[in-house]
């Protein structure tokens, strides 16, 4: 099973809102959220993107913005079918 790394702004609101939402949703403890001002960042993650836009890293991919949110978002059951409607190109 593949972990989810997000990395979040944890000075901001609608971030840890966000984070709050995963962490109640995550009954299978597959995401670990990292706050940003306390993270070593991987190779290729800048901290500026990383505070203007959601980074999921995988084994397999990072995963930024919309992509992101989705692929949270298929995680999950009650969140789905969000995730599959939201990873569709428009």
């Amino acid at each position: 099973m593949d972990e989810f790394l997000v990395y979040y702004d944890d000075q901001c609101e609608v971030c840890q809102a966000g984070v709050s939402w995963l962490r109640f949703l995550d009954r299978r403890h597959r995401v670990r959220s990292i706050e940003l001002s306390s993270a070593l960042l991987p190779g290729g993650l800048v901290l500026e993107d990383c505070l203007r836009e959601l980074h999921v890293v995988t084994p397999a991919q990072t995963l930024v913005g919309w992509d992101a949110v989705a692929r949270l978002a298929r995680l999950f059951g009650w969140t789905w079918l969000i995730g599959a409607i939201g990873a569709v190109p428009p």
